[in-house]
C-alpha cells in the first residue's frame, strides 16, 4: 500500500462473512469515506465466502453491496468443503485470487472473516484483520481474550489492526499496524472490558485506513512504515486518534 498524499485512490477490498456485526462495521467505513474522513479511499468490491441463500445475515449484507453498486464476489465455502474435503481452503484462496485479480486492490480487509486464511493468500496479499487484544496480547476470539485478561489480572487492553502472516502459529499474531489500549480498573465486569473496547474499535478501523491513506504509515511487504520512514515494530499508537473520535461522537 503506498499512497503518498492522495497521489491516488486507496482501493480497498472487504472480505467478511456477512453477518450483521460485520454490515455495521463496513457501513461506518463507507459513511467515513463519504463524509472524507479517509479521504483517497473507495471501497472497490466485496469477498463473501458464503453465497445468497445460504445465511439470512449475509444475503441482507449482500443486499446493501448492491445498493451502493458494490461488486460482491461470492464463492460458497460450505459447498467447496463438501466437493474438496482435502484442499477446500486452498481452493477458496485460490478463486478468491483469481476473481478479485480484476479489482487491483491496494489493500484487502477483513471485517467479520469468519474463517483461517490459507497461507498462499496470507503470503500474497496485503490482509489487514482487526484483533481484540494488545501487540503480544491474547489469542482468540473477544470472549477468550477477556477471560484470559481478567484471569491474570492485567491492568490495560485495547485492539490491534495487523498484517496477517502465514502459518498456523500466527494466528492472531499477525504484524501489528496499529492499536489502541485503555486502562483495566480493578473490578471491571467481563461486560464494561467488552464495551469499552466495542465503542472504540470502528474508530481504530477508521483511524487506521485514514493513516494509511493519508500516507502517514504505510505497508510494504510485510513490513510497516511509520512516518520517520523506519519500519515499525509494535505498531502505531492511535489511542490519542481514537479517544478524540470518540469524544467527537459522544458530543454529537
Amino acid at each position: 500500500v503506498v499512497n503518498k498524499y492522495l497521489e491516488k485512490l486507496m482501493r480497498i477490498v472487504i472480505w467478511s462473512s456477512g453477518d450483521a456485526d460485520a454490515l455495521k462495521l463496513v457501513q461506518s467505513i463507507q459513511k467515513a469515506i463519504d463524509q472524507g474522513r479517509i479521504p483517497g479511499a473507495e471501497i472497490v468490491g466485496v469477498f463473501c465466502h458464503r453465497c445468497r441463500g445460504e445465511d439470512r445475515e449475509t444475503d441482507e449484507f449482500l443486499a446493501w453491496c448492491d445498493e451502493r453498486h458494490l461488486p460482491a464476489i461470492c464463492v460458497s465455502s460450505r459447498e467447496l468443503c463438501r466437493e474438496r474435503p482435502a484442499d477446500w481452503r486452498e481452493e477458496l484462496g485460490r478463486k478468491a485470487h483469481s476473481q478479485l485479480a480484476g479489482l487491483n486492490a491496494d489493500l484487502h480487509l477483513l471485517v467479520g472473516y469468519m474463517l483461517w486464511l490459507d497461507d498462499e493468500t496470507c503470503e500474497r496479499l496485503p490482509l489487514l484483520n482487526l484483533h481484540p487484544a494488545l501487540p503480544g496480547g491474547p489469542v482468540g476470539t473477544w470472549q477468550e481474550v477477556i477471560e484470559q485478561l481478567i484471569a491474570k489480572g492485567a491492568t490495560r487492553t485495547g485492539a490491534t489492526m495487523q498484517l496477517i502472516r502465514p502459518g498456523v502459529e500466527n494466528r492472531d499474531r499477525g504484524t501489528p499496524v496499529t492499536f489502541f489500549q485503555f486502562p483495566l480498573v480493578e473490578g471491571m465486569s467481563f461486560d464494561q472490558i467488552r464495551q469499552q473496547g466495542f465503542v472504540r474499535e470502528p474508530l481504530l478501523l477508521v483511524g487506521t485506513l485514514r493513516a494509511l491513506a493519508e500516507g502517514e504509515i504505510r505497508i510494504q511487504g510485510h513490513q510497516v512504515i511509520g512516518p520517520s520512514g523506519e519500519p515499525l515494530k509494535g505498531g502505531y499508537d492511535l489511542t490519542a486518534t481514537v479517544n478524540q473520535l470518540l469524544r467527537c461522537s459522544q458530543e454529537k
